[in-house]
């Protein structure tokens, strides 16, 4: 299961490259949606990316985000002043006398007050990076831009990594949580969950590395003094050293309400022989160049046809790294 992706953060390697568009209404909603209801979709680093964008266009959403991003802080800001209240209260408990319940609080008070740090330390970050160039890592839930095909045109939108599709209910999240990937075999299958999505509605993104979970016990690569059923992470890097065009399903579901969701599922199967040694079933496909417009138009294509796009895969090897907790 590929549970983070390293995507592009910005959409100007699907413009520049490919010849897509940006999707600017699309972009002011979400941004608009983040100052309502507080919530982070874009990942920091993202937001960066649109902040630092010369494109006059976008001037609306970036005065939008700005205030969005000033408003968070400030929540963001008030919360540490309360956790480190908590954290007072708690050791002045503890220097009285040591109980439980006191070096409890004093845990989830420093690991509460360390992980908002880490967010509003994350907020005002400025990658300073060459316009384009960066990227930022996704988890399901996360908000990256895709390149989809909307009335004919190849088109940039921001969507969800976690694929709603169209007409089922909303609890489809929580009732198939793993809906991020989309096991090839599964794609193809008449009748399965994804028959809206397959050979409709199709995108791309420009990934350089994906992460994934396995076990001491499963890890066969390196002799690990850890317990074996201890989960640890995995991170895969392409090599030689190259963008990833990772094939993907996307879905625009609209609630009975009017409430409206662009999300979409990275495209797996089965792993080559580095990836499949260190535990792992499956791996995010990876298209070639010149299959990018094949696959984003699959119109008049047969399944067959389709699979074949698909597994038309780049000469590539992927090397790992093990992740620090």
């Amino acid at each position: 299961m590929c549970y983070s992706v390293e995507t592009a953060s910005s959409y100007v390697a699907y413009v520049e490259r490919y010849g897509a568009h940006l999707s600017l209404a699309e972009f002011a909603k979400l941004v608009n949606k983040t100052r309502r209801t507080g919530d982070l979709y874009l990942t920091p680093t993202m937001e960066t990316a649109i902040l630092d964008d010369p494109n006059p266009e976008l001037a609306d959403i970036q005065e939008e985000l700005r205030h969005a991003r000033t408003e968070r802080l400030g929540r963001m800001e008030m919360s540490l002043g309360e956790l480190r209240e908590r954290l007072k209260a708690a050791e002045a408990k503890l220097v009285r006398r040591e109980t439980k319940a006191a070096l409890n609080e004093r845990r989830i008070a420093t690991n509460k007050i360390a992980s908002t740090e880490g967010k509003i330390a994350g907020l005002l970050e400025v990658p300073g990076k060459e316009k384009g160039s960066g990227y930022a890592r996704i988890y399901s839930g996360n908000y990256a831009p895709v390149m989809c095909v909307v009335d004919g045109e190849k088109t940039v939108l921001p969507m969800r990594y976690l694929c709603r599709p169209p007409g089922v209910p909303a609890e489809f999240d929580q009732t198939y949580p793993g809906a991020y990937n989309a096991r090839l075999d599964k794609l193809i299958k008449p009748g399965g969950y994804w028959k809206a999505l397959f050979r409709k509605q199709h995108a791309v993104i420009v990934a350089r590395a994906f992460h994934e979970f396995a076990s001491a016990g499963d890890y066969k690569l390196a002799a690990l003094d850890l317990p074996q059923d201890k989960s640890i992470k995995l991170k895969f890097i392409p090599e030689p050293k190259q963008e990833m065009l990772i094939p993907c399903i996307w879905s625009r579901w609209k609630g009975a309400g009017g409430e409206e969701l662009l999300s979409f599922a990275v495209i797996t199967n089965d792993p080559p022989p580095e990836v499949a040694v260190t535990g792992h079933d499956r791996c995010p496909l990876q298209l070639k160049p010149e299959n990018v417009d094949a696959w984003l138009y699959p119109e008049g294509k047969t399944v067959n046809e389709l699979v074949a796009i698909l597994t038309d895969k780049p000469d590539v090897h992927y090397r790992h790294e093990l992740e620090a907790d």
